[in-house]
């Protein structure tokens, strides 16, 4: 039966990685047809069989819930759940604790977040958890409070002041900002390092198959007490297996399918993707596993993320241990009945860490390239020439520079929630523009959004245009300082700004208004047929004298003034320039209610097509110079032909006739 799983778990994982219930069926059906020609009789049925059980479980069930028990305490949210369902739940109430059976007495959405082009997002994590809504509760309603384990260590670190314990094992806890807190908080990854450490202690006091057990008992206990999460329970798989299979590829492949069968949800993420694809990098290569693994883990960051610090990568194995030892130093201490202040000592290795120098390679790996560099890859682990590594790291440079490489220009407007900021990127050019930078005093909009979205698309350098100083429009300019290459800073005064050949003018530059809003500074600039203006957060009386002023302007796109308020967006606008699409900036759930119903009806009237940040998330133009096209962040496409395009292919056709 040797390798007799490994085909069902290439279905299974393959059709994990897709998100949508409708493909997988799609998918699964293509796989069955494609194994009856493949396998032998028997495999093909019970690869099948797995292949329905897969669909069957990835079947969306109840995604609300109206009681359930507490299951996870974060900083400012829990997870409760009723066993099927899990919710997200926003709330400071510090009377919660796990195990309690609340009731949710609060409007239930779904899960909606920042969405900027990302293959990994907080929306598709979540569904990896079974979580489909969220909600927020000032004082929960605490049916009944259970006894657990786990609840009294929490509670009696909390008591003895030990929050830094409560961070390592739970997650909730100390207060640090460090982009390297995830090494001491229960991520995953120091499990499995913590179960070896086990196995090789019991190995050397007893047989291997004695020091299996025992490591198995001990990780099952620990699992009880913390409800068997996700790590535990993938150790958990591995340890039993290696008791049942000896083959090493039935072996790795049957983890994988039970793990995807576990969380059918959860095969597209970073935590499930690197230990798999690691275990299946030591089983095919063996003798040059090292490299390797390091390749692999970039391009998962890489794929998913748009960025990888090269520093982490490199010290992935130091990571992973300091995590088990600091996880293993909680679980030492957790019960002893006095304060223990190591959490300052914490913080100061964590800030100690942030003053390494990080190096990325940037840009986000097409498909394209992904393929090319896993062949290189593959090669290299079968053993063919060292230059395959340095075709990698070619292709690897090349991606890191991808902006460079591209021959059309492109407008983007992303998601900031709340706020407004746009990028602008040139042909052939790493070197952007930022049109105002968002900002939200409770999210870090630069290095959460903004940054990674410039790496993640190869742009090395901005220079940024703020239109006014009001924060949801400028906020995140210091932490972009910080965290990224900035060339210039513009703001009102400048009739004119050349980036890259691109003209960005900037009408009634030289005009002041005491209003904070109708002072903005406007944009206008062309690219080939095209005109895209920005109005900032200007009145409707200002877009009156613009139009006054500027009657000829062409505008195919408009940046709608403040987020789509009834402020804005004048009859005189839309009725002198004929706009035909038009963009509004606004969060959801946004308090201000933008963008209003008065605008979204005039520009219906207008028949203009509206694409807005609330319902779209992130909107990104590609321009050439007769036409355009656009994409949203759910993948929907649309296209603009120019008047000039549209009138000479009338013109060609009656020539056909």
């Amino acid at each position: 039966m040797s390798g007799y799983w490994l085909h069902a778990a290439i279905a299974l994982v393959t059709i994990g990685l897709v998100n949508n219930f409708y493909y997988r069926i799609l998918m699964g059906l293509c796989f069955i047809l494609f194994y009856r020609h493949v396998l032998e009789k028997r495999a093909r049925l019970i690869t099948s069989l797995l292949i329905v059980l897969l669909l069957i479980l990835s079947i969306p069930g109840n995604k609300k819930i109206t009681q359930g028990r507490v299951v996870s305490l974060r900083n400012g949210y829990q997870i409760v759940s009723n066993g099927l369902t899990s919710v997200m739940i926003y709330s400071h109430d510090e009377d919660v604790c796990f195990d309690d059976i609340v009731k949710i007495d609060c409007e239930l959405n779904e899960i909606n977040s920042y969405d900027n082009f990302e293959i990994s997002t907080f929306a598709s994590w979540a569904k990896g958890q079974n979580i489909y809504c969220q909600g927020s509760i000032e004082k929960y309603e605490i049916i009944r409070s259970e006894f657990s384990l786990r609840r009294v260590i929490y509670q009696h670190n909390k008591t003895n002041g030990n929050e830094w314990i409560n961070q390592l094992l739970f997650g909730n806890g100390m207060v640090s900002e460090s982009d390297y807190k995830y090494f001491f908080v229960a991520s995953g990854m120091h499990v499995s390092l913590l179960a070896k450490w086990l196995r090789s202690y019991y190995g050397r006091r007893h047989y291997p198959l004695q020091a299996q057990l025992k490591t198995i008992k001990v990780m099952c206990l620990l699992g009880l007490v913390f409800r068997f999460p996700y790590a535990f329970v993938r150790v958990l798989v591995n340890l039993t297996t290696d008791l049942l299979i000896d083959d090493r590829r039935d072996k790795t492949a049957l983890r994988a399918i039970l793990m995807v069968l576990y969380r059918p949800y959860y095969v597209k993420s970073v935590t499930f993707l690197v230990p798999f694809g690691l275990s299946f990098i030591n089983l095919f290569a063996e003798n040059r596993k090292n490299i390797t693994a390091r390749v692999y883990i970039l391009l998962v960051q890489l794929y998913f993320y748009g960025s990888c610090n090269i520093m982490s990568t490199l010290f992935f194995s130091l990571a992973r241990t300091c995590s088990a030892l600091s996880y293993g130093l909680g679980l030492a201490c957790c019960l002893l009945p006095f304060r223990i202040p190591l959490e300052g000592n914490i913080i100061a290795f964590l800030n100690i860490l942030d003053e390494i120098k990080p190096f990325y390679i940037n840009g986000r790996l097409p498909i394209i390239m992904l393929v090319l560099i896993l062949k290189y890859l593959l090669d290299y682990v079968n053993g063919n020439d060292r230059k395959c590594l340095l075709m990698i790291v070619l292709l690897l440079l090349i991606n890191n520079f991808q902006a460079a490489f591209v021959p059309f220009y492109t407008v983007s407007y992303l998601d900031v929630g709340q706020g407004d900021c746009s990028l602008i990127t040139m042909p052939f050019s790493a070197h952007g523009l930022l049109i105002d930078t968002g900002g939200n005093i409770y999210k870090d909009v630069a290095g959460d959004i903004v940054v990674p979205y410039l790496r993640s698309r190869g742009i090395s350098s901005v220079d940024v245009i703020i239109s006014h100083e009001d924060y949801d429009h400028s906020g995140a300019l210091p932490s972009l300082y910080k965290q990224f290459r900035v060339r210039n800073v513009y703001y009102k005064g400048n009739e004119e700004i050349i980036i890259n050949g691109l003209k960005i003018l900037s009408p009634l530059f030289d005009e002041r208004y005491e209003d904070a809003n109708d002072d903005s500074q406007l944009s206008y600039f062309k690219i080939g047929a095209f005109g895209f203006l920005y109005l900032g957060d200007a009145s409707q009386k200002v877009e009156e004298i613009l139009v006054e002023k500027y009657q000829n302007l062409d505008v195919s796109v408009l940046k709608v003034s403040h987020h789509g308020s009834y402020t804005g967006t004048s009859d005189a606008l839309l009725a002198n320039y004929q706009i035909p699409i038009a963009v509004i900036s606004a969060g959801r759930g946004n308090r201000f209610g933008h963008p209003s119903d008065s605008t979204m009806e005039k520009l219906d009237g207008y028949m203009v097509k509206v694409l807005c940040t609330k319902y779209e998330h992130a909107i990104s133009f590609k321009v050439f110079s007769g036409f355009m096209i656009y994409q949203d962040a759910d993948g929907k496409l649309g296209v603009h032909v120019s008047d000039i395009l549209r009138e000479s292919i009338v013109e060609f056709n009656e020539k056909l006739r």
